[in-house]
């Protein structure tokens, strides 16, 4: 069920979080190809939001951090910055990749230093426009960011046309899905052609849906596409899902999931 009810005070609504976030996007047009939006919106979707929930972590959590934003690496460094924004960002993202191994990967294809494509004043647009909102879990339940992402890739897969099917199946598709495979806690999940991760994270909210723990499952996964498998991980791991096991590679030719015999 997509949450539109009005939010608590200081929580943003989804329809709003919908609106920003695909805002970004009428910024980048005519700069890129509408196919490779998902990039660069949701890789500055997931820069934010890891840097604003670390510092809600900061403010007095008891159980410490989940990941680490090293010192130089946060979202308000690279907004003192007026000029190489791009080179900026990419030495936050190596920093982070570098500090955190379950994050290998998620940034690999994020590249912001090519000037003619990403000039400074463009990306000081993007920045400003990701700077209106907090992406922190006060503001942003996991909930509500799990259907603002949904909504995101829906449209990037109908900006992409039959691209699109390269890394989206239709929601309700996948829920039929995980339906009738009904998982149960401590079952394995794999997707051998795991696309941005939608059958795992329906795997994922069939559990809680059921009042278990998502993380009673083992999710694995494998993608082909480089930027599409580091879009899985970004999205489990805005989900909260910490432990699913995303590879990237050709399956049938090399793949990375097997059995021990």
């Amino acid at each position: 069920m997509r949450r539109r009810d009005s939010p608590p005070s200081g929580r943003i609504s989804l329809a709003t979080l919908e609106s920003h976030l695909w805002g970004a996007a009428d910024l980048l047009r005519g700069s890129i190809d509408s196919g490779d939006f998902k990039t660069w919106i949701l890789g500055l979707l997931f820069y934010r939001r890891l840097c604003d929930v670390w510092d809600e972590e900061s403010r007095g959590s008891e159980d410490g951090h989940r990941f680490a934003i090293p010192t130089g690496a946060h979202w308000k460094d690279i907004r003192t910055q007026r000029e190489g924004l791009g080179a900026a960002l990419g030495a936050a993202f190596a920093a982070i990749e570098a500090a955190n191994p379950a994050l290998g990967g998620t940034f690999r294809e994020i590249d912001f230093t090519n000037q003619h494509r990403f000039p400074d004043a463009l990306l000081k647009a993007l920045l400003d426009h990701f700077e209106k909102h907090r992406m922190g879990h006060e503001e942003v339940p996991s909930t509500v960011l799990a259907d603002a992402y949904e909504y995101l890739i829906s449209r990037f897969a109908d900006d992409a046309g039959k691209k699109g099917g390269e890394f989206y199946t239709p929601r309700e598709i996948v829920r039929i899905m995980v339906e009738i495979l009904s998982p149960e806690p401590g079952e394995s999940i794999y997707d051998p052609t795991c696309g941005a991760g939608g059958m795992l994270l329906e795997c994922a909210h069939f559990m809680e849906r059921q009042g278990l723990a998502p993380d009673s499952l083992a999710l694995h996964g494998q993608e082909k596409n480089l930027t599409t498998s580091a879009l899985a991980k970004m999205a489990l791991f805005l989900h909260d899902i910490d432990g699913a096991d995303i590879a990237q590679g050709d399956t049938l030719l090399n793949p990375r999931h097997r059995t021990p015999e």
